[in-house]
């Protein structure tokens, strides 16, 4: 089968978007509305790509609505995650801060500290404040509680608080912008509609409202450096730390390819006007590598390799059944059907339960989806973030299987065979990655399948002195 690899066509899309001076210059409260929702655009096209190429190959080339209850279903999701509830805290009996912090640490996802990643911002929190170098943390919600077994007693917690009566308010400009931006985006990219982008004004004010919180935050605690993560994402954390001079510092969450295009400009738009981060701390060098090659703007001055400890500190694990792990990813169950590939998998090939113990793990933000809770694999356990880490669990298994997830190059860093599915190709950096086109006969492929002995340097060993001077 000939699967869609949309990111060349992706790309041509978005440059094409950000060529055009029309919808590039639309603003919100003076902040472009391109650059507030260039990530949430892009899933939203990837998902429309997806839908209306695939399953018009997949059902006889019947015609697939944009506005369909699939996508609407995906949409609405986007817009729930994108809106989820945030604090600030009151600032009035603030402690006083001392000397003079050069760093302060954002969390923008509430699963900071659940070790479902190789590099966390805990080890540098530790370090920072160890060294007196940082002087508070910014947390998503109140409940947020980080695990302090390794010490970290930072003297400042801040909150991010959204309220009823605090919302952003558009004007009537504001709006007739929004609509524009809307009708603009959809003369380019015909294959959705002003529809398809009803979470935009939810997502702007998001950001609009965020930023203006920390904005408030970083005018009290005067750091040099604002560190987080996901900030192709979560552009309200550059869009504070610019309006206050404060350079941001991205500490890498997910996978670099060539044709991502998260961290770099598609036309003539500055960096500074896309709010993408000052500086980029990498996992490992072929990651560095890949980022330095899509833009000439990443230069040892600005980029470096921190590394992990994590999977560095765990050996692998003797166990009388080898681990077979599925990762689930984020919205990887909607495209492709990936959970439908993983049953599919299982039941063709039965002798996968006598080789191994089956394990899955969900994605944190999809702990709680009924396609985990009424799984129809029934012999496997469930392994959740907040159970046992990434490199424990890889640290017992022989084989990986998931979607386009860091997981791939985390396994291989621990001699775990990584294994992915054919039309997932072009999300990954695809050395030593075994990919399926179909169901049967697994274990022989896998039994075939030679991983090249050169260890690629996806993960490399943590060193502090790479962040302390690049932020300092």
């Amino acid at each position: 089968m000939n699967y869609i690899t949309p990111d060349s066509e992706i790309k041509k899309l978005f440059t094409s978007l950000e060529s055009n001076s029309k919808i590039t210059g639309l603003k919100v409260k003076n902040e472009a509305i391109y650059s507030m929702f260039r990530y949430h655009l892009e899933i939203i096209v990837r998902i429309a790509y997806s839908e209306v190429i695939n399953k018009i190959e997949q059902k006889e080339k019947k015609p697939v609505s944009s506005g369909s209850s699939y996508q609407s279903n995906i949409i609405q999701r986007i817009k729930t995650r994108v809106n989820r509830k945030l604090y600030y805290s009151q600032f009035d009996n603030l402690a006083d801060f001392q000397g003079n912090p050069k760093v302060i640490f954002v969390a923008t996802s509430p699963q900071v500290n659940h070790k479902n990643h190789s590099i966390e911002l805990e080890d540098l929190i530790f370090d920072c404040n160890q060294k007196k170098i940082a002087n508070g943390f910014v947390l998503p919600e109140y409940n947020f509680t980080i695990k302090r077994n390794k010490g970290i007693h930072l003297k400042n917690y801040f909150a991010l608080n959204e309220y009823s009566d605090n919302q952003i308010q558009f004007s009537e400009d504001d709006l007739n912008n929004l609509e524009l931006f809307k009708q603009l985006v959809c003369s380019v990219i015909k294959f959705i509609t002003p529809k398809d982008l009803t979470g935009l004004n939810g997502v702007v004010a998001w950001q609009l409202k965020n930023a203006a919180a920390l904005q408030r935050i970083l005018r009290v605690v005067k750091p040099t450096a604002v560190v987080a993560r996901s900030l192709y994402s979560d552009k309200w954390v550059v869009m504070a730390a610019n309006r206050e001079q404060i350079q941001t510092i991205e500490v890498q969450h997910g996978v670099f390819t060539k044709d991502n295009f998260y961290f770099h400009s598609l036309s003539n738009l500055s960096l500074n006007e896309l709010l993408v981060p000052t500086k980029i701390l990498c996992l490992g060098n072929e990651w560095l590598s890949v980022l330095r090659k899509q833009d000439q703007y990443w230069t040892k001055l600005n980029s470096a390799t921190v590394g992990t400890k994590n999977f560095f500190e765990n050996k692998r694990q003797d166990v009388s059944k080898p681990v077979f792990l599925i990762a689930l990813q984020d919205l990887s169950v909607e495209l492709f059907n990936f959970y439908d590939f993983m049953v599919k998998l299982i039941a063709d090939n039965p002798e996968i339960y006598e080789r191994y113990e089956v394990v899955i793990r969900p994605h944190p933000i999809d702990v709680d989806s009924n396609q985990i809770r009424n799984t129809k694999l029934k012999n496997c356990r469930i392994s959740h973030y907040n159970q046992e880490s990434v490199a424990s669990i890889l640290s017992k298994a022989n084989v990986l299987l998931t979607a386009s997830s860091m997981m791939l190059y985390e396994a291989q860093a621990l001699n775990v065979t990584a294994v992915s599915l054919e039309q997932y190709r072009y999300l990954t950096i695809d050395k030593n990655i075994l990919f399926l086109e179909g169901t049967s006969n697994f274990i022989q492929k896998l039994e075939q399948f030679e991983q090249k002995k050169a260890r690629l340097e996806y993960l490399n060993l943590y060193d502090f002195n790479a962040f302390e001077q690049l932020a300092c």
